[in-house]
């Protein structure tokens, strides 16, 4: 029998992912407002990608994690609705790196 070698992760890392779906949204049309037939006009759904990977050192006192949002990179809507009159489109978050530092100054 083949075994595979499992080696201990330290508590001390973090490996995290999320996926989400957006699903349909209602909208009015933005090129012509009095056409608001809400429920006849949606935006599609889709999948969101997000992940972070994190290390603490030994103690907690100092830590470092890389993340990413929307890792697939799609374009969706999350509201198209006159505001005041005036046609309003807002879009999500395209997709974003980061690196998060942090210190516990408290320990």
């Amino acid at each position: 029998m083949n075994k595979i070698p499992v080696l201990p992760l330290p508590t001390d890392i973090l490996i995290k992912a999320n996926y989400n779906t957006i699903t349909r949204v209602n909208r009015i049309n933005p090129i012509d407002p009095s056409d608001n037939h809400i429920g006849l006009h949606f935006a599609d759904s889709c999948e969101l990608l997000k992940a972070r990977i994190g290390y603490n050192l030994p103690g907690n006192r100092f830590g470092f994690s890389i993340w990413g949002k929307n890792l697939l990179d799609k374009v969706y809507l999350l509201d198209n609705s006159p505001a005041r009159g005036i046609p309003s489109v807002w879009y999500g978050s395209p997709r974003t790196f980061g690196i998060e530092v942090h210190y516990n100054f408290l320990r």
